[in-house]
């Protein structure tokens, strides 16, 4: 049916879910009675923009490697590139659940129970380098299976672009955490700030690798770009938070 096909069943796919999410809302909780508050409204954009732009960052972060490949190499190498980006970041729906489970726990004790606020990002700092070196190994000495197993051999320059890329993962996933947690100690100002710069630093090496290394150049400036980033918001999260991983962590990488 072609791509307009594929849009129209995402989009019927959508609306089915909204559906029976609203039956499942109104068999366990009363039907909210809508009005208008002003001052919270203007209360809560202030707080969450910062976090709509985050967003916004975010994807352009994602998307200007393929932009940039496709002027400065051609279409060809954008598929290419493709097959291993999208394994890359498909991967980050395990940061993402951790990350979600892990903001409400902090928001809600940072201020009054500093102690076992620290616990808790300490135990998913623990689980997301449990999670993410070995996906980091595996994903790297099995390069070539994975992409020749979903793709097909025809993606085979595919391969090293992923080797590469998975390298990032254990650095993408603590950013998303500690991202995650600095909007919960209300300080999605300064993540918001990274991010803009993470773009600007990631448009600026995207043009002097991918001329050079082509699509490796690309997949380079993203996992540098992934490392930038852990400096910054890893530096803000030392200075609010006392890192102390468990021994078990060392046990299980090992």
């Amino acid at each position: 049916g072609g791509l307009y096909s594929v849009c129209c069943v995402y989009l019927s796919g959508s609306v089915i879910g909204l559906i029976i999410n609203i039956f499942i809302f109104r068999s366990r909780f009363k039907w909210p009675s809508l009005s208008i508050d002003i001052a919270f409204i203007k209360s809560s954009l202030k707080e969450s923009y910062p976090f709509m732009l985050l967003g916004f960052a975010t994807i352009i972060y994602m998307k200007v490697n393929i932009i940039m490949i496709s002027k400065l190499i051609d279409v060809a190498a954008v598929g290419t590139y493709n097959a291993a980006a999208n394994l890359f970041y498909r991967i980050s729906f395990v940061s993402d659940a951790i990350s979600t489970a892990t903001f409400p726990a902090v928001a809600q004790l940072f201020i009054l129970q500093r102690k076992e606020a620290i616990a808790v990002l300490n135990t998913s700092i623990t689980y997301m380098l449990l999670l993410s070196v070995p996906i980091t190994v595996g994903g790297t000495l099995l390069a070539d299976s994975i992409i020749s197993l979903i793709y097909g051999t025809d993606y085979f320059m595919a391969i090293p672009v992923f080797s590469i890329l998975v390298c990032g993962i254990p650095m993408m996933f603590l950013a998303t955490l500690f991202n995650y947690v600095l909007g919960a100690i209300g300080l999605q100002q300064y993540a918001l700030k990274v991010a803009i710069i993470l773009v600007i630093f990631n448009v600026l090496l995207n043009s002097l690798l991918i001329p050079v290394y082509g699509i490796l150049g690309a997949a380079m400036a993203t996992v540098l770009t992934q490392f930038v980033s852990l400096i910054f918001i890893g530096h803000k999260i030392t200075k609010n938070f006392s890192i102390n991983l468990s021994i078990r962590i060392y046990v299980g990488l090992i």
